[in-house]
């Protein structure tokens, strides 16, 4: 709640769209959480509430806006009592719809999450594992931590899923 009022950007992924006639609410991904943004047909510019419509899955979207108090509180996310209400909107790469939803709670079963492997890291458990696990050097800047995350992907993927060393299966 010590934002609200600020201007903000944000970048990420679009994770959903909600579209109620007069407002239209998209929920945007980026690696450390979901928050919600607002177009408002009476705060917000008809143009930019017509592209918010035609946002899709995984988008990659740019947004420039003011923190407002929500409205509903959402407690089951961190960002529950805030949402965003944009001002500007850049549509920066679009996206075909992905084969499984990238969410905590997937569709996808862990072959077709496997061979989409670059989109499976997307979702919180996954990209979130290393953090959790201390696999991250310490001496990283926290800039450069993301980075360090990212999946190797050699021939045994199933065995090995992050960059660490090992000496035999048995030794993780």
């Amino acid at each position: 709640m010590k934002h609200v009022g600020q201007e903000i950007c944000l970048s990420g992924w679009v994770q959903k769209v909600r579209d109620k006639g007069f407002m239209v609410w998209v929920d945007l991904r980026d690696r450390y959480g979901i928050t919600q943004l607002i177009f408002d047909a009476e705060r917000t510019d008809a143009d930019m509430v017509e592209q918010a419509r035609s946002l899709g899955r995984e988008f990659v979207i740019q947004i420039k806006g003011i923190v407002i108090e929500r409205e509903a509180k959402n407690d089951k996310m961190p960002t529950g009592d805030i949402e965003i209400l944009v001002s500007e909107l850049s549509i920066l790469n679009k996206s075909k719809t992905p084969p499984f939803t990238i969410e905590d709670e997937t569709d996808g079963g862990e072959e077709l999450r496997m061979k989409y492997r670059y989109l499976d890291i997307r979702r919180n458990p996954v990209g979130s594992a290393p953090a959790q696990t201390g696999a991250v050097p310490p001496i990283l800047p926290e800039s450069l931590q993301w980075a360090y995350r990212l999946p190797i992907l050699p021939s045994n993927h199933l065995l090995y899923p992050y960059r660490r060393i090992y000496l035999h299966p048995f030794f993780h």
